[in-house]
């Protein structure tokens, strides 16, 4: 027998032992200091034989002819090459009526382009084909931008076309919207209900003193209130789509928090889920604001507290350690990310940067010359890459995000941890509290 190499072992003031993690298993373990002696100096003798016996079930040991690798490659791959959904990101057009500090797109001034009626009938028939050449059942539509809204109508005409093809075969299609939420109205979400829109995101960034600071309207004037009336609309349809708070995070707004998510509990926005996203320095547009970003080192301790304050609101926010065989969806072989001109890429991060460019789609919703980018992007496997291979943390990161790997070592295959080291241990820590709170009030 030998030891997992994917054992994380760690200490917090919270807890007395130490914690044991497997993160390809996901098991969690409080454990004695003798144990952690053992794992640490990989001596399976100082374990007794029914600690032995509980650590095989639970993958913390393992039989010597087993290669975790292996493992973890095989569902990597299963996971980028098998899907009953095709998935496509939509960007409807760059435009933005918003003027936002962090902006990675570069707030709808570096490119401006609106999806014309003609590129979107060459997206329609591309998701089509690739519907057909998948035989999937499910066909899943992402509106972005820029600013969705100012260009929904030819979002519509695409969702009509395809909720047409997809009744027509048996198919069933549904939608989601990333939106600043300044001009959503009863009647789009409707629309969107009538397409099977399951999911909008709408962001604040904090109490109106700040988010006015940050989320700047175009034309000057403060957006913290017409973003409140959208997700108090929103919160209505809470039965049909589900209403997600995206809060964007960095060292300018983190103490502020607290204030805002007693404030939308104060007016009664409660079903909603509140989700924290950390602001990074992701693309040369908003480079010049990575000053005011956190450190990776930062980002755990900086979230268990946002995490503790919006549960006490009654906020579901805390995630539980779980396992990632993929970083995200866009390393779908049938995922990808469409610009307003009807170029081809995987994310939408990405897009507007013609090194990661995949092709342009034609007329008939072909991409006839699939670029070296599409293929890079799609031969990603992290256990070809040594660091990856043998770091503890893989299983939870699945590669980790591809933006930060081209930022950082210049390839798809670079490192590209992202809010794993760290977060991953409060998550456990929560985990471990919740297991005890549950524990006592069964006794």
């Amino acid at each position: 027998m030998k030891f997992s190499k994917y054992n994380l072992i760690f200490s917090t003031p919270k807890h007395k032992s130490p914690i044991l993690f497997n993160t390809l298993t996901g098991h969690v373990f409080t454990i004695s200091e003798q144990t952690q002696d053992a794992i640490r100096r990989q001596n399976i003798a100082l374990l007794d034989n029914h600690l032995q016996e509980i650590f095989l079930k639970c993958g913390v040991l393992l039989d010597d002819d087993v290669d975790e690798s292996n493992i973890i490659s095989y569902y990597f791959n299963k996971s980028k090459f098998s899907s009953s959904t095709t998935a496509v990101t939509i960007l409807l057009t760059w435009a933005c009526n918003f003027r936002c500090v962090y902006c990675y797109e570069g707030a709808g001034e570096i490119n401006n382009s609106v999806m014309t009626k003609s590129v979107a009938d060459s997206v329609i028939r591309f998701v089509i084909n690739q519907s057909n050449r998948q035989n999937s059942r499910y066909i899943n539509v992402m509106l972005f931008g820029g600013e969705p809204l100012l260009n929904i109508d030819i979002g519509f005409y695409i969702l009509e076309k395809l909720k047409d093809y997809c009744d027509e075969r048996g198919k069933i299609l549904s939608c989601a919207m990333v939106t600043n939420g300044s001009l959503l109205s009863t009647e789009i979400l409707n629309k969107l209900v009538k397409f099977g829109c399951n999911m909008i995101q709408i962001t604040l960034d904090g109490p109106p003193e700040i988010h006015n600071k940050r989320r700047i309207s175009k034309s000057g004037t403060p957006t913290f209130d017409c973003v409140i009336n959208a997700i108090k609309l929103l919160e209505k349809y809470d039965s049909k789509i589900r209403s997600v708070i995206r809060i964007n995070i960095d060292k300018e707004n983190f103490k502020e928090i607290p204030k805002l998510l007693s404030y939308i509990k104060e007016i009664g926005i409660q079903s909603s889920k509140v989700d924290f996203g950390v602001v990074r320095s992701s693309t040369k547009a908003c480079k010049s604001y990575e000053s005011h970003c956190f450190e990776d080192s930062e980002v755990g301790g900086m979230l268990a507290q946002l995490w503790n304050e919006a549960e006490k609101m009654g906020f579901s926010t805390k995630p539980v350690p779980s396992r990632k065989w993929n970083y995200c969806g866009l390393y779908n072989d049938y995922n990808f990310t469409i610009s307003p001109l009807g170029e081809l890429y995987k994310c939408w991060e990405l897009v507007g940067d013609s090194r990661h460019k995949c092709g342009n789609i034609d007329v008939n919703g072909e991409v006839r010359n699939l670029s070296s980018a599409f293929f890079d992007w799609m031969a990603i496997d992290p256990t070809k890459e040594e660091v990856c291979r043998n770091c503890v943390y893989l299983p939870v990161c699945g590669g980790g995000c591809k933006v930060i790997s081209v930022n950082n070592g210049g390839t798809y295959n670079a490192p590209g941890c992202a809010r794993v080291k760290g977060v991953v241990e409060e998550a456990c820590v929560n985990y471990l509290e919740k297991r005890e709170k549950s524990l006592k009030t069964s006794d």
